[in-house]
């Protein structure tokens, strides 16, 4: 997985959407202040291992995971809090790179719903058909697929 261009399409995204975003390839992900510019969001991109710690790998997107912390430098600049990550709900959203553009493209909804409270109905907002194991576990369709015939 190129993890700068899934970086580079999330912050255009949010740059879209009026958004304040700062974009760290040394994290792997991009961080969004919050709509009240109280707390920020995390989207860090990992790559989940389909069989084995060797391969094949899948890439995952986790939004608001308690592990990343903004730099120093941004929470400065913010005003906020280093750790102030805004509601942390353990999203994982698992897709293949192919759909990467197209997810990258709704993330400020999701956001925007998670902002709203709400802990579940992601799958509603993605742009494919989705399989999911809980609320905050997704999976594309293709992804799980994917996944599945590589276990066999």
């Amino acid at each position: 997985m190129k993890t700068s261009d899934a970086i580079n399409a999330i912050n255009a995204a949010f740059v879209d959407s009026v958004r304040l975003v700062h974009s760290s390839p040394r994290s792997s992900g991009v961080f969004v202040l919050s709509s009240d510019s109280r707390k920020f969001h995390s989207l860090i991109w990992a790559e989940y291992p389909v069989t084995s710690m060797h391969g094949p790998f899948i890439p995952r997107l986790h939004v608001n995971h308690f592990s990343h912390h903004l730099p120093i430098s941004v929470a400065a600049t913010w005003r906020i809090e280093r750790d102030a990550l805004f509601a942390p709900v353990g999203l994982e959203i698992t897709v293949l790179e192919s759909q990467i553009p197209a997810l990258s493209g709704v993330l400020p909804e999701v956001i925007a719903h998670i902002e709203q409270g709400r802990h579940s109905g992601f799958e509603a907002l993605l742009p494919f058909v989705t399989r999911c194991t809980t609320d905050t576990n997704i999976w594309s369709a293709d992804a799980n697929a994917r996944a599945n015939t590589a276990r066999t």
